[in-house]
């Protein structure tokens, strides 16, 4: 839920109208759980509030009055230099953007000051040189920027280029200042407009009292009709030159950290030197790896954009790019079609994380508690899962016997002795329990239950197995779909390549939908509480959608777990059924209780090192985006096959 505030903070002599709380655009994202009317709530009128936060006028001016001293002086050509600046002009914007303090409040400031304006929560701060149209960002631990010459930019469907600080900044509604309150605290946002012959850009930035880190998005908006584009930075970082370094953390060995989209394809966690690094996805760790301190970016909303954060090296040792943007699509994202354009009257770019930490480890774990504020992980108190699962032991060899035998094993041997979690074991079957008839499922479940146990099953709830032959009726649907339906097309009707062997299912469609709820229910029915969901980022995937509102991977990954959830229901709500993700992308990530933190894993010692990697620099998701972190599994095997491969390796 928004909330807007009654009030307007007057900034510059001008009376700038309340905007919404949460996002500077219609469509922004909501930061908010529920934004309260922070104005009303302190007492403090709209007339009283504006003269007070101005700084410059008496008790006894009213707002009238200081709206039309605004007016007058906003008639000075405050907007041409702005203008001029932009361009490219050397201006002095001193003389008409004068020094004041356009906000105080606690650790939070806004003033303006030598032709710059300056927000700042006390540990983090955003210096905007107002003629330039770039900004500088700094930490409290250093003395220099962290960045310079960042920007905003965008490009349109028609090739058309927007970037912020060549746009025209208007001295009328060049920036608005507005306090917040929501699930981050108390704090404040900054909207600057930049206006574009075909559209405007505005860059949005919300600082909050003591957080060491501030959130960023970009809105690019036109005044009729609508704006379309599948890639947006808020935060474009560039001189220009191949000489010019605009990135910098201190230290003797900087590392920049590749994060992987998801967790396929034995993707490893790379902490590569700075110079030699390219791209990471949704986040990165910018860090000296003696030291530890480093700079943390990275996207906070996944309801829209796949997030991507690039940098690129020039001469003399400079980064001379540095770039947080959505529309990422890659081989890493399982894509082989670009990002889907978004459009409408306003399209925000994803909210983007800023925070320096004197360890990055806990940057990353604020980061992942930041995503939790907007997306709080799927609740569940009910212990941590621990059980067997069929996969390692015997793959598509599963039956109902060797299911029943490995409960009973469990019951007699392990139960009773620490392998249970609040007396709570877990007995899975993983792919190909459809070698079992309906009949053995059920049986199997009860047994399972009769051992003090809880029944889990499998799925890959937006992947077809079944190669070209998409002729086959979809079950659950009445005959009415067949997987050549359902199946993701582009936009020519082409049905995508295959990833992994299996071919995406469109998560928008009708016929996916009966799909999930006769599979879903089928497993209830059967007396199942636990679903390992496998595959997922196949539902994630760039695409022609059909339902035709939904454009990108990111929103129709979304539109099919919003329908597990209504499928699931009160069973999700009461706790009483557990869902952990396999091969799925890290965010979303509020529609599952546990998410694998690497791809398969198997009882050999380059397994564990691959673990390690995974562990080493994925810890910080468990109890933040997900309730757990899964490991998969521990894969046992007999003493003499341990000593065969300890021979192995010694040589």
């Amino acid at each position: 839920m928004t909330g807007r505030a009654k009030g307007c903070i007057w900034i510059a002599g001008l009376a700038l109208a309340a905007a919404v709380l949460g996002g500077c655009g219609a469509d922004g994202g909501d930061i908010s759980a529920a934004a309260p009317d922070i104005l009303q709530e302190s007492g403090v009128g709209s007339g009283e509030y504006a003269a007070e936060t101005s700084g410059q006028q008496e008790d006894s001016e009213n707002a009238d009055d200081l709206a039309e001293e605004g007016e007058k002086g906003a008639s000075v050509d405050a907007g041409k230099l702005a203008e001029e600046g932009a361009m490219g002009a050397s201006v002095d914007v001193s003389a008409v953007w004068e020094n004041k303090v356009l906000y105080e409040k606690d650790s939070l400031l806004a003033e303006q000051k030598d032709g710059r304006w300056v927000f700042t929560n006390g540990l983090m701060s955003l210096e905007y040189d107002i003629a330039e149209g770039t900004s500088r960002i700094f930490s409290e631990e250093e003395e220099e920027p962290l960045l310079t010459e960042v920007y905003a930019r965008t490009v349109l469907a028609d090739g058309t280029e927007l970037i912020s600080k060549d746009m025209r900044r208007s001295a009328e509604d060049a920036v608005a200042i507005e306090e917040l309150a929501d699930g981050f605290g108390n704090g404040i946002s900054v909207r600057i407009s930049n206006h574009g012959e075909k559209a405007d850009l505005t860059q949005c930035y919300y600082f909050y009292e003591e957080l060491p880190y501030f959130l960023c998005e970009a809105v690019v908006s036109a005044e009729t009709g609508e704006v379309s584009t599948n890639y947006i930075a808020p935060v474009f970082s560039c001189k220009g030159d191949y000489k010019t370094n605009v990135l910098s953390v201190p230290g003797d060995d900087v590392r920049f950290l590749f994060t992987p989209y998801d967790n396929d394809a034995f993707v490893r966690y790379s902490a590569d030197p700075l110079l030699t690094a390219s791209e990471s996805y949704e986040v990165t760790a910018i860090y000296d790896n003696n030291a530890r301190n480093g700079l943390i970016a990275g996207s906070v909303t996944h309801d829209t954009w796949k997030t991507g954060i690039k940098v690129r090296q020039g001469g003399m040792n400079a980064t001379v790019e540095f770039s947080v943007y959505g529309g990422a699509s890659s081989a890493y994202t399982r894509d082989n079609l670009p990002h889907g354009y978004v459009s409408g009257r306003e399209v925000a770019s994803p909210k983007i994380f800023l925070g320096y930490f004197s360890d990055y480890r806990d940057g990353m774990e604020t980061f992942g508690g930041a995503n939790a504020v907007i997306a709080p992980p799927l609740a569940w108190d009910q212990g941590i899962p621990i059980g067997w699962n069929s996969w390692s032991a015997v793959a598509d060899k599963v039956s109902y016997a060797v299911y029943t035998d490995s409960s009973d094993f469990v019951k007699e041997n392990l139960q009773d002795k620490s392998f249970s979690q609040d007396g709570r074991v877990y007995i899975n079957f993983d792919s190909f329990w459809d070698n079992l008839t309906e009949k053995e499922l059920k049986e199997a479940a009860q047994h399972v239950r009769e051992n003090g146990q809880i029944p889990g099953i499998y799925m890959t709830p937006f992947t077809f197995w079944g190669g070209g032959y998409t002729t086959g009726t979809v079950p659950g649907t009445d005959n009415r779909y067949s997987w050549q339906d359902i199946v993701l097309k582009d936009e020519k009707g082409t049905i995508l390549p295959a990833v992994d062997g299996g071919v995406s299912i469109d998560p928008t469609h009708p016929g996916t939908h009966m799909y999930l709820e006769y599979q879903l229910k089928r497993f209830q029915e059967w007396g199942f509480a636990y679903v390992k969901m496998d595959f997922m980022s196949h539902g994630a995937r760039e695409g022609a959608f059909y339902d035709k509102e939904i454009t990108t991977g990111t929103q129709a990954y979304n539109c099919g777990m919003r329908k597990i959830h209504e499928i699931l229901g009160e069973k999700l709500e009461n706790q009483e059924f557990f869902i952990s993700l396999s091969i799925a992308p890290m965010f979303p990530s509020q529609y599952a209780h546990s998410r694998r933190i690497s791809c398969d894993v198997f009882g050999t010692i380059d397994n564990t090192e691959y673990m390690l990697n995974s562990l080493t620099y994925g810890w910080w998701m468990n109890g933040t985006i997900y309730p757990f972190n899964d490991p998969d599994t521990w894969f046992c095997t007999t003493a003499s096959t341990i000593r065969m491969q300890s021979f192995t390796m010694k040589g």
